[in-house]
């Protein structure tokens, strides 16, 4: 692994390397100023087959099987900065990046045997450290339009589920 970070971010990691997916890992320990303000940083910069480059936020969020079956699903939640952040690094990148949160779901609770069922969305669970993960991307210019308030205090915001579930797609179809 290039860097430190969260579990979350060391799958997604894993993830990129393992298919090959050209991208650069961002040091959170550099705190970015840009015009004499400081910039909430991103994760990675990825480099797709094609289409524009990503700047990646990953935003790692613990996801039962057991929620899934009763219908529940995802955690969406992000912060007013992450989301002023990235959105600040696409006009400093330009046009050719694009801001993209993704959404690294630790999938627990499977009874051993394959017991849980996996939820529809995420086809393709990746094991990482003995953990399931699934990955999810939701565009920064679509989440900012569908974006609500979730917490004054903790200054955050979430897309309703129902858009969330419409607007985030596989990773795999991104990259």
């Amino acid at each position: 692994m290039s860097r430190a970070g969260t579990h979350y971010e060391r799958a997604f990691e894993d993830y990129l390397r393992g298919r090959g997916t050209p991208y650069v890992g961002v040091d959170q320990a550099k705190k970015a100023v840009f015009s004499g303000v400081r910039i909430k940083s991103f994760d990675f910069i990825i480099y797709p087959r094609q289409g524009r480059k990503i700047l990646a936020d990953v935003k790692g969020r613990r996801f039962s099987y057991l929620s899934y079956q009763q219908g529940r699903w995802g955690e969406s939640w992000t912060t007013r900065a992450d989301v002023a952040g990235l959105s600040r690094w696409e006009e400093v990148f330009g046009g050719d990046y694009r801001g993209v949160f993704i959404f690294a779901y630790w999938l627990w609770g499977k009874t051993e045997g394959g017991g849980g069922e996996q939820p529809a969305l995420f086809d393709n669970v990746y094991q990482f450290e003995e953990r399931d993960y699934a990955f999810v991307a939701a565009d920064l210019s679509i989440y900012r339009c569908r974006m609500r308030p979730r917490s004054v205090s903790w200054k955050t915001v979430y897309v309703p589920t129902r858009q969330f579930r419409q607007m985030v797609r596989p990773i795999e179809e991104i990259i």
